[in-house]
């Protein structure tokens, strides 16, 4: 029988002992859960160059007795790290947070088992450049969360990448099946996120912080997006790539109680280019203000920014409303980018707070929007600006409607038809 509460690094020419699961890849310098022997591990760990091609085995307690005081720890294998299943790794500092764990893999990490750090940090990289040449076996290098399972690092960062590729490694994607933390960074060339819940929760200082980029194209697709914090404020969201493709997901940045709205990025404009192009289908991006009234403070809206040389709303809805004041939408603003189209078609942008309207801004050489709702209605209104100066065309099809109360404010640059 295989152990199910062991680790192991495989050297080339091993064999398994015992029977692997169905989707446990054989080949060689890996990190498994195996029987005995065990490796005498000790802080700070592992690296390339103590196993080399040998085999070692280690077991999460093994792992967990030294983390649970704090001690950080890290393990190297220049193929691939596999985490079995029913191999769970949770660390319990009595005395503070567990210590940071850090996995990196020449090839691929594979996660069958959850982890919980004890709000230590959790970092996986994958197709690791400081993998031993000649030992780094051919194939992609990713990293595989299975599903059902979760990476919980507490108030903590995980931070998950796959480096690019070089002459001798090529790199691969990242599958995720859910990850809570205090901040979440995620990297990869290419990205592709189904089905995954990513939960930022911040730390009691801070609000959560969610980044995903890809430098190739990054597609979400029927995800959950969440960033909060413990004051009440929501938290930022950040994803950006070369192209960017979203459909059926959820993007959480919204405050509670008196907390104001947070901020939601698609298109970083943080960075010195935009995607080449952006597509948002049937998805809800929330960065409304808290929901406490009077004589509760009253919340403010967050921010949301979509940018992309072509950008195509379809079924979406975009929402910084707040108590006192609603927040902002800019779609194709960015200084460094004017895109060459927007279509924006059946979808609903908010703004609106029973106090001060909030903004939404919309740019682009042509504009077209159909079936769809601007509202920046507050009690002095609001500002909506469809085109910008570079605008040469801005056409209305059916079933349009623009909200605004008090002393709201309408632009309409360009050449429009209505």
């Amino acid at each position: 029988m295989v152990a199910p509460d062991t680790f192991f690094v495989n050297g080339p020419g091993a064999s398994l002992v015992g029977t692997p699961p169905v989707t446990a890849n054989v080949v060689a310098q890996k990190v498994r859960i195996v029987p005995e022997p065990l490796y005498p591990l000790v802080a700070p760990g592992l690296n390339f160059a103590d196993a080399g091609d040998a085999s070692v085995t280690i077991s999460p307690s093994q792992i967990a007795a030294i983390t649970n005081t704090g001690t950080a720890l890290v393990l190297q294998a220049s193929n691939d790290i596999l985490l079995r299943p029913l191999s769970d790794l949770t660390f319990n500092n009595p005395r503070g947070n567990g210590g940071d764990l850090t996995l990196q893999a020449g090839r691929n990490i594979a996660l069958n088992s959850s982890i919980s750090t004890d709000n230590g940090n959790l970092t996986l990289i994958a197709n690791d450049p400081g993998a031993i040449p000649g030992v780094r076996e051919p194939g992609d290098g990713g990293i595989v969360q299975r599903t059902g399972t979760s990476l919980n690092a507490g108030t903590g960062t995980v931070t998950l990448a796959v480096r690019p590729s070089t002459a001798t490694a090529t790199a691969g994607t990242i599958a995720l099946s859910q990850v809570s933390a205090g901040a979440i960074d995620i990297s990869a060339v290419n990205l592709s996120l189904s089905g995954t819940t990513l939960s930022a929760n911040g730390s009691p200082t801070a609000a959560g912080s969610l980044s995903v980029t890809s430098t190739g194209v990054l597609s979400v697709a029927n995800s959950t997006f969440n960033a909060s914090s413990p004051t009440g404020d929501g938290g930022s969201i950040t994803l950006d790539g070369t192209v960017l493709q979203i459909g059926g997901s959820t993007f959480n940045a919204f405050g509670t109680g008196s907390g104001n709205g947070g901020t939601i990025a698609l298109g970083a404009l943080s960075t010195p280019f935009v995607p080449t192009s952006l597509s948002l289908t049937s998805s809800l991006l929330d960065a409304r203000g808290g929901t406490a009234v009077l004589p509760l403070p009253l919340s403010n809206g967050g921010t949301i920014t979509v940018d992309g040389g072509a950008i195509a709303l379809a079924g979406a809805t975009l929402n910084t409303s707040g108590g006192a004041t609603g927040g902002t939408i800019a779609i194709g603003m960015a200084a460094t980018n004017n895109p060459t189209s927007v279509s924006i078609v059946n979808s609903n942008l908010i703004a609106d707070p029973a106090a001060t309207g909030g903004s939404i801004a919309v740019g682009g050489t042509t504009i077209f929007t159909s079936g769809s709702l601007y509202n920046v209605f507050g009690a002095s209104g609001g500002f909506l600006a469809l085109g910008s100066p570079l605008t040469n065309a801005l056409i209305f099809g059916a079933g349009t409607s623009v909200l605004g109360g008090g002393s709201g404010s309408f632009h309409l640059p360009g050449h429009h038809d209505l």
